[in-house]
């Protein structure tokens, strides 16, 4: 797990760091923080390439399925 993850914007992250967070995003271990951080990582052109797809469809379908249930 990354040590103070408070301090850490997600540009100051390495490919690997980011892999290690969605992983355990995918075995639901983040933290809120981790969580807040690979939102805002996943709205930068940064996050285009294919291998994101898949956490951002997740992602995604987690906030709306939140909203709507909130509703």
């Amino acid at each position: 797990m990354i040590q103070d993850i408070d301090k850490i914007k997600f540009y100051d992250l390495s490919q690997e760091d980011l892999e290690s967070i969605i992983e355990r995003y995918f075995d639901g271990e983040t933290t809120d923080e981790e969580e807040n951080m690979l939102l805002r990582f996943l709205a930068t052109p940064q996050a285009s390439d294919i291998r994101y797809n898949e956490i951002k469809a997740v992602m995604g379908f987690a906030i709306v399925g939140k909203k709507i249930y909130q509703k």
